[in-house]
């Protein structure tokens, strides 16, 4: 039994449609929600928590309809048995962390409320916060103190807003490894939304690609590394070449762009030969040499500019007639290409399994 079911959600505001036709299957594990600002997200997760009336549609709980406009269902949040976090840290503030989550444990434990609350503390590592008020707490403090109350209160499913928007580099890197270890641990199922790609490779099972309140693309990570739409692509990050599609023969896709012939290996294409397409390849696949390898997808390029980031170098290669952002180490960068700057002319090559192809 799939643990949420959205089907046809639509949700207006203003006359716009703020959710347009939402459908999804949430079997189990980690689901995150990702997309841009004004995507929809928190409406989203607003309407499964029954904060947000849809105008149409059908929200599912476990084997619980909790909303069907046809049927003219719409349970209140406290009977949806959904533990929400939203952005905006919702604790008590005049109680102690203890307090909040004696509070939220209560109702399904009764007497033993007291134990649970100690137990999530424990869990979420904040057993020296007992004794603090609400308003006392860092953000990362406050944000393991109000995940530990909603896990308290026994949720059949956990929603989580943007849950390490409001915390320091350092610990939001750390929290999410530790959350995704605990909630899985518990089996506990989650929908999360965010804007952060890293939030959503780390903690996802499954990802909802969310934009202009439709969904564009779904499916396993790894699935989002072979985007099928061109919204999806974009939104991604990926680097989009335009092509001519020259032919397609037992899962071999040969196109042409900037008058070289590019390979595809294992590349679903919903176009005929002929079709104008755009080929699809994420920044870190594109391999960087100063000599000629063997094999197919090797391209002359010339460095238009570069600039360093935390993790590396990022370059603006000109190539396949178009301008492609290239990711690459500082230690590759040195020992293999020995050193970069503006001008320098380099092989770029595409590996085949890397290339996708939308419309």
């Amino acid at each position: 039994m799939a643990v949420l079911r959205v089907e046809s959600l639509v949700v207006e505001r203003s006359g716009r449609r703020v959710l347009d036709e939402v459908s999804f299957v949430h079997e189990s594990g980690i689901l995150v929600v990702l997309g841009p600002n004004g995507a929809g997200k928190t409406t989203l997760l607003k309407s499964i928590a029954g904060l947000v009336e849809p105008s149409k549609g059908v929200i599912e709980i476990g084997d619980i309809v909790v909303y069907d406009s046809w049927r003219r269902v719409n349970l209140p949040p406290e009977a949806r048995r959904v533990g929400y976090v939203p952005q905006s840290i919702s604790l008590f503030p005049h109680m102690t962390v203890y307090e909040n989550l004696v509070f939220a444990a209560r109702k399904r434990h009764g007497r033993e409320a007291h134990r649970v609350a100690r137990m999530y503390a424990e869990l979420l590592g904040i057993e020296h916060l007992l004794d603090r008020k609400a308003s006392q707490l860092s953000g990362g403090e406050a944000q393991k103190a109000a995940i530990a109350r909603a896990l308290a209160s026994d949720p059949a499913l956990l929603l989580l807003d943007e849950p390490f928007s409001n915390i320091d580099a350092p610990s939001r890197d750390k929290l999410r490894v530790e959350l995704r270890r605990l909630l899985v641990k518990l089996g506990k199922p989650t929908v999360i939304v965010t804007h952060s790609f890293a939030d959503a490779w780390i903690m996802g099972d499954a990802i909802v690609l969310l934009r202009d309140g439709r969904i564009v693309a779904s499916g396993a990570p790894s699935s989002m590394l072979r985007p099928r739409s061109l919204e999806a692509a974009r939104f991604l990050g990926f680097n989009l070449i335009p092509a001519t599609l020259l032919s397609v023969e037992n899962g071999i896709v040969v196109l042409e762009a900037g008058g070289e012939k590019v390979v595809g290996e294992g590349v679903s294409v919903d176009a005929p030969p002929g079709s104008r397409v755009y080929i699809a390849v994420k920044g870190d696949d594109v391999i960087l040499s100063r000599v000629r390898g063997e094999g197919p997808n090797w391209y002359r390029g010339v460095v238009v500019s570069l600039y360093e980031t935390r993790y590396g170098l990022k370059l603006v290669i000109e190539a396949l007639g178009a301008q492609l952002n290239v990711e690459t180490t500082r230690a590759y960068a040195r020992s293999i290409l020995g050193g970069v700057k503006e001008g320098l002319e380099l092989w770029l090559h595409l590996p085949p399994d890397a290339v996708s192809i939308v419309t």
